[in-house]
């Protein structure tokens, strides 16, 4: 038996299937209720990512095997991008569309893959992201919501201690900025995938599930200080609320 990490169903043929799991990736059919095996690809390792864009093709990202993609029309045929094609490293790249192209979410930020007859990889330079040092650190889980991307990345705090954290990015004049969607508020989960209907967002971690209203707008409130005793001495002057 295997760990089931991605199901896709294929929008050019609504009957085939892939798996991603522990030991790598099945292609097969689903009809009536039975899912058939057309072939295992068990070298690749975990698969936790699989995609398509606008030509049809699919886009399978590894653990630590890089990136496949598959050959336009050819289901059961792909081509493997490694770092000889321009990844930072073939340790854990998700891979996702954004505007129906491929995007590559690894160590060290976002990729996008140029001629795919050819393959090479390069950094996405329009994302402004939520700081300098993103650019630099691991971010995975991501997924186009509506004109958004949702995603989690790894940071440090002052303690260098790891902490996972959530955020989104939207785009404006040509450009990808971080929104305000306090996303930041869910601390130290590690996120499994994002879905949404017309109102909300799932999110799926290791401590459950949440779900973010996307129809909220946060409530404007005034901040009232209360100052209920001042204390005056010689050289100070304290004040308690």
């Amino acid at each position: 038996e295997s760990t089931v990490y991605s199901l896709f169903a294929n929008s050019t043929n609504d009957k085939m299937l892939y798996l991603g799991t522990d030991m790598g990736l099945i292609v097969g059919t689903y009809s009536h209720g039975e899912f058939a095996a057309l072939n295992h690809f068990n070298e690749w390792g975990d698969v936790h990512s699989i995609a398509s864009d606008n030509s049809g093709r699919i886009g399978i990202g590894t653990s630590h095997n890089g990136v496949y993609i598959s050959n336009p029309g050819k289901t059961l045929e792909f081509k493997h991008i490694t770092q000889k094609e321009g990844l930072p490293t073939v340790n854990e790249n998700f891979i996702f569309t954004y505007r129906q192209e491929f995007l590559i979410a690894g160590d060290t930020g976002f990729y996008k893959i140029q001629n795919i007859d050819q393959p090479k990889c390069i950094k996405v330079e329009n994302f402004d992201l939520p700081s300098a040092a993103l650019a630099k650190v691991p971010v995975s889980r991501a997924k186009q919501i509506d004109n958004d991307i949702w995603f989690q990345y790894s940071s440090k705090d002052e303690n260098q201690i790891r902490k996972d954290l959530l955020t989104s990015l939207t785009m404006q004049n040509n450009l990808l900025t971080e929104n305000n969607k306090m996303l930041h508020r869910i601390k130290n989960v590690n996120a499994k995938g994002f879905f949404s209907d017309s109102n909300h967002v799932y999110i799926s971690t290791n401590a459950g599930l949440y779900c973010y209203d996307k129809s909220a707008v946060p409530k404007q409130s005034l901040f009232y200080t209360f100052i209920s005793r001042l204390s005056f001495k010689d050289d100070t002057s304290m004040v308690v609320t």
